[in-house]
């Protein structure tokens, strides 16, 4: 597992295809796709910012794993939406070209990608499994939106898009797991404490989650380890699924692309040769004319 950007199995020159276009729709309704998943993830975000910060508790937004995937999910969205409306300028001259570089916003949106979807599933693992478990209250709609909408949001995106999702990409993940962890334990050392309080300790004393409870620190570290490997595990299972994506999704629309690409090239030669010889036939005449005179 490598912090990589790349396209791969696309090559750089194809990065508009890679972005700004669907197995299942055309370009133009896929960008609209794009645009609604962004309202939708921004929204949100900014319904439960307004909503802990009416609560006094704004300075405590970012002490959970699930707002911390849900800031990553807009950034992931939103990065996709640029440059699914880059692509869609760039597709119609889309053509090979040597040495053509990947923009710098493409090759970010496609390690953000890698981040969010399998962060995404480790949210719902981590709140179901271990945080709301042997719990009988529901979470509030915002509640489930985090811990349960928007990984079936961003699943739906994955299934829909042609962004390259592979293991090569799996430390991205890896990255952003172990500055959480490291972020665990800088909230203990700060005693910054959780909204509410708990019951073991007193309120800066409160670790963010039980299972990372930095007081005990055999505890944590097992917790910490058991997160890595399951992040690992993840990033290898978003990997198969974004594979057999592509085993499945049908490239129709790219090979009529490319059909009617060619079909523009050969007619733009076929009007060249014509300007071609006509010009050699009016210069022809004008010689004519001169050793006629």
């Amino acid at each position: 597992m490598d912090l990589s950007c790349s396209l791969a199995p696309w090559d750089n020159w194809e990065w508009p295809r890679a972005v700004a276009t669907s197995p299942c729709m055309q370009p133009k309704s896929y960008f609209y796709f794009r645009m609604l998943w962004t309202l939708i993830f921004l929204g949100h975000f900014c319904a439960d910012l307004l909503l802990t910060a009416y609560d006094g508790e704004v300075q405590l937004y970012l002490l959970s794993l699930s707002r911390w995937a849900l800031v990553v999910q807009v950034a992931d969205n939103m990065l996709q939406l640029y440059c699914t409306a880059s692509g869609l300028d760039a597709l119609p001259t889309n053509d090979p070209k040597e040495f053509e570089e990947v923009p710098d916003a493409v090759s970010s949106s496609v390690a953000l990608f890698a981040t969010s979807q399998p962060l995404s599933f480790l949210v719902v693992v981590w709140y179901w499994g271990f945080e709301h478990w042997g719990h009988q209250e529901m979470p509030s709609y915002l509640g489930f939106f985090l811990h349960f909408i928007s990984w079936i949001l961003q699943l739906i995106s994955l299934m829909v898009c042609r962004i390259p999702l592979s293991c090569s990409h799996g430390g991205w993940l890896l990255a952003f797991v172990t500055s959480f962890i490291v972020w665990s334990y800088v909230h203990y050392t700060l005693r910054i404490g959780m909204p509410g309080g708990c019951r073991s300790y007193t309120q800066p004393e409160c670790p963010m989650y039980s299972a990372l409870d930095w007081h005990k620190p055999q505890v944590a570290a097992t917790t910490a380890f058991c997160a890595l490997a399951a992040a690992a595990l993840a990033v290898f299972l978003y990997a198969l699924l974004a594979k057999l994506r592509g085993l499945s999704s049908a490239q129709w629309d790219l090979l009529e692309m490319d059909n009617n690409r060619r079909i523009e090239r050969e007619a733009q030669q076929a009007r060249e040769l014509e300007a071609l010889k006509a010009a050699l036939e009016e210069e022809q005449q004008g010689y004519c004319f001169c050793r006629c005179r």
